[in-house]
């Protein structure tokens, strides 16, 4: 079973949006080894967030969600609609978020769209301990956000 096999059946299991969206997530960082992410969900009333957190990055996630719009791609990279991938040097973010990430070896972040058919509806920011490869990168995050956006609308289809 491939890796949009596998969060698909995960996500499936869930009968809510956020229930599918944060077992998807939980898929994804699993497979990729991605120690820390934050799934944002923009439609409706108020945005959505879930997480996939490793066990003792608690303390980076709590300092991440209290950083709030200084430490939060998901709106530029969903108004851009295309992936970004950065160093935490190069972003402005709050100190003690910057310290935290520091701390637990997170150097590097990247950030993808999801989608609700062409629009977009999210984005996904997962924290990695190593650069990815770029090549080829950029065309599975978009194949990435638009599974994870086709599970959400589904789901809200149900």
């Amino acid at each position: 079973m491939d890796n949009a096999a596998r969060i698909e059946a995960a996500a499936e299991a869930h009968p809510t949006v956020e229930g599918a969206l944060r077992a998807g997530l939980s898929v994804l960082c699993a497979e990729s080894e991605w120690p820390l992410a934050r799934l944002t969900w923009m439609e409706g009333e108020r945005p959505m967030q879930v997480w996939s957190v490793r066990e003792g990055l608690e303390p980076l996630r709590q300092s991440w969600a209290a950083a709030g719009a200084g430490a939060s791609w998901a709106a530029r990279v969903a108004a851009a609609g295309r992936p970004v991938a950065f160093a935490f040097e190069m972003a402005e973010v709050p100190r003690e978020f910057a310290s935290r990430a520091h701390a637990a070896s997170v150097r590097y972040v990247l950030v993808f769209p999801l989608f609700d058919r062409e629009d977009v509806a999210g984005a996904v920011e997962v924290c990695c301990k190593e650069p990815c490869s770029f090549e080829g990168l950029r065309e599975s995050l978009v194949r990435l956000g638009r599974l994870l956006g086709g599970i959400a609308e589904r789901k809200r289809a149900a």
